[in-house]
């Protein structure tokens, strides 16, 4: 993790230089002079790099959560709010089901909203002919289990032990495996677990378990 922190913080250096030149360089150049093209590729390249660097950083030094009383079903209902207009254009059917009366649980809502979000982004992708999301919330015996399901292509068995683990992706062209690790490790560090269960062809969730206080 400190190797890591080091090596991000170190390209970070570069990698700053060549956005801020290249940048400057898009806003003085004709964009129909054919070096235009080129330069937009590689500061497109140069932003993907960039979140590389900070999903790397993040998940080598997760912040430390802030943890207040939080509302489950407000959490819910704000992910979905952010996400609503890109679930509707690409034709995917919402439902959410959330018990009343949920207990509050010591959690910090961003990074719980950040899981949430990742999971629903996740489940888009796995859906890009359109689909149903699922999310449910329900109260267990000493904690809260939130569970997000779509009807997408699916996780074939033998990668299903993998998708918490650093640097796997089914994404072939993009993606560099960490979101799903770095929201196993966001829960846990909140004394929780993410638990997936997926048919390949069908269907696939991911339960979240949060306890309602810190041990």
């Amino acid at each position: 993790g400190e190797l890591t922190a080091s090596m991000a913080h170190e390209f970070n250096n570069p990698l700053g230089v060549i956005m801020g030149f290249t940048q400057d360089l898009l806003t003085e150049i004709d964009p129909s002079s054919p070096s235009y093209r080129s330069l937009q590729i590689i500061d497109e390249e140069s932003q993907r790099c960039k979140k590389i660097i900070e999903e790397l950083l993040q998940f080598a030094r997760p912040g430390a959560a802030d943890l207040h009383a939080t509302d489950i079903r407000d959490v819910v209902e704000k992910t979905m709010k952010l996400l609503s207009n890109r679930l509707y254009k690409q034709k995917i059917e919402v439902i959410t089901r959330i018990d009343d009366n949920l207990p509050r649980i010591q959690a910090d809502s961003r990074q719980i909203e950040q899981v949430l979000v990742n999971l629903y982004l996740n489940a888009i992708d796995a859906m890009p002919d359109g689909g149903r999301l699922t999310v449910e919330a329900t109260k267990t015996r000493d904690g809260v289990s939130i569970t997000v399901t779509d009807t997408g292509f699916g996780i074939e068995d033998k990668d299903l032990p993998k998708v918490l683990q650093p640097f796997f992706t089914s994404k072939k062209k993009s993606g560099l495996g960490l979101g799903l690790p770095i929201c196993d490790r966001i829960i846990k560090n909140h004394g929780g677990s993410i638990e997936v269960a997926s048919q390949a062809g069908h269907w696939t969730t991911f339960r979240v378990y949060l306890p309602l206080a810190q041990k």
